[in-house]
């Protein structure tokens, strides 16, 4: 039975986001969300740290954590899983530095993700669900929510069930592909992926990069040698990894067309290429164990516990 809205209790949301080198406009974005959060975890990538103000409305909720070393964005997004599931918050959301909610939408957000997953009496103890909202569209109150395959990181609400149904996230993968893969485990758990047009989530990919080539004009999304290789690597390591996984369009144009891109328009050529050739070679074979950018000195990043 889906609960009124007067039976639920307000739920606890933890919002998670990973900086480096963040932009001028930082503060400006998290305020969009941080004001209907109860907390903010701060993982910061940036060296040295990144220098900002908090305003005294927020800081006392804001926790933030630095290793000295960029180390990707799973490490981040387990500490505010294990933080979530601790301290007894309902929801956590995971956040890009540069994306926003439109036009106070994430309140109207949340609330309908406290609707759709808060038992009767107010607990929290709920469906494994994760709610996405609209990407880069107007935000419709009335619209009907529309199940979903996948997900990205930003802007993404988790409940506490699917955060244990699914387990950690695969550190291995550091950087890219961690929503794609959470999201295959977490429909292999039982759980959902439900978008609901409440809210819009101002998002962007990668440093986009047009060329006018006779009479067309290709765009590429112009990533570095870094990014590429884990993209590469990471998509054809999920292709390996699961037999539901069938995109060939995403792969095309993530993997199989970038020499091409990086050939005909992009900079650093050389480099690029170079990692597109290690990543291939990694994710055909499905190896996360070796990576050549990941930095000397931390860790080993390790596979998820599905138990944990």
């Amino acid at each position: 039975m889906t609960p009124s809205p007067t039976s639920c209790r307000r739920p606890r949301v933890l919002a998670v986001v990973t900086l480096f080198c963040p932009p001028p406009g930082v503060l400006d974005n998290l305020m969009t969300y941080v004001p209907h959060t109860d907390g903010l975890y701060i993982w910061d990538n940036t060296p040295g740290g990144a220098r900002i103000t908090w305003p005294t409305a927020i800081a006392d909720r804001i926790v933030t954590h630095r290793l000295g070393a960029n180390v990707g964005i799973a490490r981040a997004l387990n500490a505010a899983r294990r933080m979530t599931l601790a301290e007894g918050y309902d929801l956590l959301l995971t956040m890009d530095q540069d994306s926003r909610f439109d036009a106070d939408t994430f309140a109207a957000f949340v609330a309908e993700a406290a609707r759709r997953s808060m038992a009767a009496d107010g607990s929290g103890d709920a469906e494994a669900r994760a709610f996405v909202p609209r990407i880069n569209r107007q935000a419709e109150a009335d619209a009907e929510a529309v199940e979903q395959t996948n997900f990205i990181v930003s802007g993404t609400l988790f409940t506490a069930a699917a955060l244990r149904a699914a387990g950690p996230f695969d550190e291995r993968l550091v950087i890219d592909a961690i929503d794609t893969d959470y999201a295959l485990r977490l429909r292999r758990a039982g759980g959902h992926i439900l978008q609901l047009p409440q809210a819009n989530l101002v998002h962007s990919l990668g440093q986009p990069l047009t060329r006018r080539i006779l009479c067309f004009h290709p765009c590429t999304l112009n990533y570095s040698p870094l990014r590429t290789f884990y993209i590469v690597r990471n998509h054809l390591y999920l292709r390996r990894a699961y037999s539901e996984f069938r995109r060939p369009d995403l792969l095309r144009t993530l993997v199989w067309k970038r020499p091409l891109y990086i050939l005909l328009m992009e900079p650093q050529k050389g480099a690029r290429l170079w990692a597109w050739c290690r990543g291939v070679w990694r994710g055909l074979r499905g190896d996360l164990g070796h990576d050549p950018y990941l930095l000397r000195g931390e860790p080993r990043p390790e596979a998820p516990d599905r138990m944990a």
